[in-house]
Order: structure tokens, then C-alpha cells, then sequence
């Protein structure tokens, strides 16, 4: 295992589901969060290293999620946005609201554990 944490904020099952099967065969270690209020709480107690974070949630939704994010937490937390969604803009308002990359869905198996691994690998150049 890498000992990395991901926290996986998505409120489909399905997706959520396939998303870990992935990064679990990676070796991270994977948390996970149905709604944004889960997603907070959980950033919190299992100190991530990637948020994969789906921008359209119940409640609390991926954008003001991530400022909330970038708010609370350390720096070095990296926010990856997720969305199939079809507005125009989503891709901008994601990264203003503070993620550090944006991907459309559906993501492939390749392209998820392709970007996660650069965050991950960029972390580990980063620690004493």
C-alpha cells in the first residue's frame, strides 16, 4: 500500500462503487462520503491527501464544498473535481473555487489512477 489516503465525495452508489474498486487496486486507501456534509467531516478526521469530489451533490454542493475545503484545511490537500455536469462554466467555477483540477465524467479506470497518482507522487517529494 502507498499508506495514501483518498476521500471520495460522490452521491451516486454506482460510480462511487467503481471509483473505489480503482483506487483501492492502486493501494491507496480509500474513504468515503455520500453528501457534502459527509465529505467535510470526513476531510477532517481521515487527513487525505486527494479529494476526488463530485460537483453535484445533495445539500451542500461540490463548489461550496471546496471553498469550505480550502478554508479548513491544510495546503497540501489536493481537491479534483469531478462532473458530468453539462453547464458551461463548471469547469471554471470549480477551479475558482479552490480545486486544483478539474475532469469530466465518466472518467476511464487509466485517467482516474493517472491523476491521482500525480498528486500522490507530487505529496511524497513534498514530506521530510
Amino acid at each position: 500500500m502507498t499508506g495514501q489516503t483518498i476521500l471520495l465525495v460522490e452521491d451516486h452508489d454506482d460510480t462511487r462503487l467503481a471509483e473505489r474498486f480503482v483506487l483501492e487496486r492502486c493501494g491507496y486507501e480509500v474513504v468515503e462520503a455520500r453528501t457534502g456534509f459527509d465529505g467535510l467531516a470526513l476531510s477532517l478526521a481521515a487527513h487525505p491527501r486527494v479529494i476526488l469530489l463530485d460537483m453535484v451533490l445533495p445539500g451542500i454542493d461540490g463548489e461550496q464544498l471546496a471553498r469550505m475545503l480550502r478554508a479548513d484545511l491544510e495546503s497540501h490537500v489536493m481537491l479534483v473535481a469531478l462532473s458530468a455536469s453539462d453547464e458551461p462554466d463548471m469547469r471554471a467555477r470549480a477551479l475558482r473555487a479552490g480545486c486544483n483540477e478539474y475532469v469530466a465524467k465518466p472518467v476511464s479506470p487509466v485517467d482516474l489512477a493517472a491523476v491521482v497518482g500525480r498528486y500522490v507522487d507530487e505529496s511524497l517529494s513534498l514530506e521530510p
